[in-house]
């Protein structure tokens, strides 16, 4: 039993703690002042709560996971059975600045992914010069760079769904929509 002072004017009643569900409610024998302005609005703070989390499960369910293929034999053979072009990326991953603005201001972005996923597949082709790679993928890379006389970096060669080249890229300014025109025009899609 706990004597306790409540309400407006000072009044001292008997509290039992063990009948009550929350101790703090059964003390002041309402919500402290304090807390008034909270109930009123504890509602709305649940429902705006709600909505966030609503529009984030959303905006990520939108994002479009676009996987770069470093086997340009498999590239070609996926192209072909679905009908879609090729970007064969030749690039410098660990050293080359313009690769690195080219994947940062066009290939990472979300406007690119989703053209991506719908359109084309992706090859990456890499020539680090410190980050590991297997003989067979520099053999690979080195061969198709000579075939197609790569001579900077990056240089993003477009190719038909049936392999045959139709067009070359590299950096250029403006962003996503800026790059896509670009390879629309050369595409025609």
């Amino acid at each position: 039993m706990l004597l306790v002072a409540g309400g407006p004017a000072p009044t001292i009643r008997a509290v039992d703690l063990r009948e009550c569900a929350d101790p703090f409610l059964c003390l002041t024998n309402k919500y402290p002042t304090y807390l008034e302005p909270m109930r009123k609005f504890l509602p709305l703070l649940l429902l705006m709560l709600g909505i966030v989390a609503c529009a984030r499960a959303g905006s990520e369910s939108t994002k479009v996971d676009v996987s770069w293929m470093t086997d340009a034999e498999a590239a070609m053979a996926k192209a072909k059975a679905e009908k879609k072009v090729v970007l064969m990326d030749f690039t410098g991953s660990d050293w080359c600045v313009w690769c690195h603005r080219l994947d940062g201001e066009v290939f990472s972005t979300e406007t690119f992914k989703k053209y991506a996923g719908e359109h084309l597949v992706l090859l990456k082709l890499d020539f680090p010069r410190k980050s590991p790679q297997s003989e067979a993928e520099k053999r690979q890379n080195m061969a198709l760079a000579e075939k197609y006389e790569i001579q900077g970096f990056p240089t993003v060669l477009v190719f038909s769904p049936e392999g045959e080249k139709i067009g070359e890229l590299g950096y250029q300014r403006g962003g996503p929509e800026a790059w896509l025109a670009s390879l629309k025009e050369i595409t025609r899609s």
